[in-house]
């Protein structure tokens, strides 16, 4: 590893902490108080009242965290919290620990508040439903700084390891493997809708695609963020100069057996679907849209760059199910949901992560091969 990787290696961006701090926060907040208030409107812990403060509460606390988070991001600066090699073990534990912490606090909360408070005192909130929503409120509010803080150390001690040993440095690793293309941005969306709060889940959505790619014999590569102290899970980083990224991004596209795409209108996914189009197989290509990606925005942005441009809409729920988008041999866009073989399997299936093997094991033995085969 070069000494300018491992100095990345060595810190932790510290916007990108507080920017996921602050939508947890918006998450979590708002689950608890309206999970509450529907306890209290159907009478099982308190009155209507008190139910509608928590509503309110719930919005107005939603609403000043998109605020601030809004402000932090339009003057986020970069600094770095350095991190000593040898915390990441004491990290993990930690964590692990503070995590399971948080749920059961937050199990009391909700249900058995007497666990941790005299009943005389709960009967007397109760009574007084101001104080009541505080204790709610703190509660929660503890929880949530349990939960979140024992997943972010779980993570960086992860990240940390990541550092160590899933940092590439010979291009040619990549060949015959398959490479994920990326906008930044999209490095740290969570793993949506999977589990129940996905704030606080341990995966992100690129992890859980790399997962199933790896369930297919292949390793999953991408180019890191420049400046990246930390590299962020899921894909092996190759870390480049900014003046040279371009040539070793053709390298990748051309070495790798399969690429994949996370929809994105950004310069630099632009340019390198244009490369795309111009130089590699179609069954080669494969666009993955998350929940999360805005999929009528990318297909604005790129409907020069497709020759037969991509559809406008997207078979099945794009706000439940990941989508797949294929090309025929003329560059014919298709989505995987829409065939026979594979399509009603994939919408019966609940699960996200075995939704995702299913996908990517039909689209590596299926279609990619066609490429192999050219």
């Amino acid at each position: 590893m070069s000494k300018r990787v491992r100095n990345q290696s060595r810190g932790l961006r510290f916007d990108a902490v507080l920017e996921r701090m602050l939508y947890a926060a918006l998450i979590l907040g708002a689950v608890c108080a309206l999970a509450k208030a529907a306890f209290m409107l159907l009478g099982l812990g308190g009155g209507v009242v008190t139910g509608i403060m928590s509503v309110v509460l719930a919005m107005g606390g939603g609403a000043l965290t998109h605020w601030v988070n809004e402000r932090w991001l339009a003057y986020a600066t970069t600094r770095r919290l350095p991190l000593p090699d040898w915390l990441g073990w004491p990290l993990l534990l930690a964590g692990g620990a503070a995590f399971v912490l948080g749920w059961m606090l937050l199990f009391v909360a909700m249900v058995n508040p007497e666990m941790i408070a005299p009943a005389e005192m709960v009967q007397e909130l109760q009574n007084h439903w101001p104080l009541l929503v505080l204790f709610y409120g703190v509660m929660a509010g503890t929880a949530l700084m349990l939960l979140y803080g024992g997943a972010l150390s779980v993570n960086v001690a992860r990240r940390m390891q990541a550092a160590r040993s899933g940092v590439a440095t010979d291009a040619n690793e990549v060949a015959g493997q398959a490479v994920y293309f990326r906008s930044f941005r999209d490095d740290a969306s969570p793993a949506y809708m999977e589990g129940l709060l996905a704030g606080y889940q341990m995966k992100t959505e690129e992890e859980m695609l790399v997962a199933a790619v790896g369930g297919t014999g292949l390793r999953c590569y991408a180019i890191g963020r420049p400046g990246e102290h930390l590299p962020e899970l899921g894909a092996r980083r190759y870390y480049l100069a900014d003046d040279v990224w371009h040539e070793y991004a053709l390298h990748f596209m051309q070495s790798a057996d399969w690429i994949l795409i996370r929809p994105n209108g950004t310069p630099s996914i632009l340019w390198e679907i244009e490369q795309m189009v111009q130089s590699v197989h179609p069954c080669k290509m494969t666009l993955w849209v998350p929940p999360t990606a805005d999929w009528k925005r990318f297909v604005s942005a790129t409907k020069d760059l497709f020759p037969h441009g991509l559809p406008e809409t997207l078979s099945g729920n794009l706000l439940e199910q990941d989508q797949f988008i294929l090309f025929d041999l003329e560059w014919k866009p298709f989505n995987l949901l829409e065939l026979p073989t594979i399509g009603p399997a994939l919408s019966k299936q609940s699960n996200r992560r075995k939704r995702l093997k299913m996908a990517t094991r039909w689209i590596k033995k299926n279609w990619v091969i066609h490429a192999k085969a050219a």
